[in-house]
C-alpha cells in the first residue's frame, strides 16, 4: 500500500481523477479484488495516451508490474 500511495502522488492529477474513478467502480463491481487489475489498466491506459511521456509511462508500468 505504501508504493501505491507513492505511485499515485506521482501521478498527474488527471490520471489520479481517472484512477480514483476506476478503483471506486472496481471496488463496486468486485471488490477489492480487482483494486490491483484496475490499476494495472489505467497504467496500460496512461503508457497508450502519454506519448510525450514514454519514459516516464514505462518506468510507472514496470513499477507496477514489481509491485503485483
Amino acid at each position: 500500500k505504501k508504493l501505491l500511495s507513492k505511485f499515485c502522488t506521482s501521478l498527474s492529477s488527471t490520471l489520479e481523477s481517472c484512477h480514483n474513478l476506476l478503483v471506486f467502480i472496481s471496488s463496486i463491481i468486485s471488490g477489492q479484488t480487482l483494486l490491483l487489475n484496475g490499476i494495472s489498466f489505467v497504467v496500460l491506459f496512461s503508457v497508450s495516451v502519454s506519448d510525450s511521456n514514454n519514459k516516464e509511462s514505462l518506468w510507472l508500468e514496470s513499477r507496477i508490474l514489481i509491485d503485483s
